[in-house]
């Protein structure tokens, strides 16, 4: 008895994914086909398909990437009691939960989409979807972790200098001398939050590389579990 075979749109009438949602949208397309019987060949999935996936999960780890790469030095600044947001002597809960939110929470959001996309991991096609997205999130969270690294060191050791801060402040006449001086030890002190910040951008990068490929070898052996209990190919 012949496979089942479900029509897929074609590359003229096909609506390219210009973003994540969008792209795990057609994965969950292509899900509902194979699962639901269609022999769809590996190869169904053109080199310029491949290529959009790719792009996608690269430009949406470049999205997170930047709130982290901005807001990262603030967060550890709070945390670690030398930055406070709401004007308080010490950190508050509001100061952790704020910094968090602003840091961390879109990179949160896409890394969930990421594991979400590996549940439709039912054939070929949906397989190569899935890989070339990763494969993007893989490389752009690469280059986040060493851009990070860069940026954060060129300022902590050529800009963020005491003497750079020493001479902006000298200039800065308006503002009476015991506060200037006050500044430059705050920025002294705190500027080590930019090392410390580069640390964790390269920790926070790491963690959604090896949650996207743990959901991906998870979602390959349920799909071989599957293909033994019923006898799929």
């Amino acid at each position: 008895m012949a496979e089942q075979v479900i029509p897929m749109d074609t590359e003229g009438t096909r609506k390219k994914p210009v973003g994540l949602l969008e792209a795990v949208s057609e994965i969950q397309l292509y899900y509902v086909a194979e699962s639901g019987g269609s022999e769809l060949p590996g190869h169904y999935v053109t080199l310029e398909r491949q290529m959009e996936y790719f792009v996608i999960g690269f430009k949406s780890v470049l999205h997170g990437g930047l709130f982290i790469i901005l807001f990262m030095p603030l967060l550890i600044g709070v945390l670690e009691d030398k930055i406070h947001i709401f004007g308080h002597v010490h950190r508050t809960m509001l100061d952790n939960v704020y910094m968090f939110a602003m840091t961390l929470l879109f990179s949160l959001s896409y890394a969930f989409f990421y594991v979400y996309s590996s549940g439709f991991n039912a054939g070929a096609v949906t397989r190569k979807m899935i890989l070339n997205l990763y494969g993007g999130v893989t490389f752009g969270s690469i280059l986040k972790a060493i851009v990070s690294i860069i940026v954060y060191h060129i300022f902590y050791f050529y800009i963020v200098t005491d003497r750079n801060v020493f001479v902006v402040l000298q200039n800065l006449r308006f503002i009476r001398a015991h506060v200037r001086n006050d500044i430059f030890y705050w920025i002294h002190d705190t500027k080590d939050v930019l090392i410390s910040s580069s640390m964790w951008v390269f920790f926070t990068s790491l963690c959604t590389v090896i949650m996207c490929w743990i959901a991906y070898f998870v979602s390959e052996n349920r799909k071989k579990s599957k293909e033994k209990e019923y006898g799929w190919k």
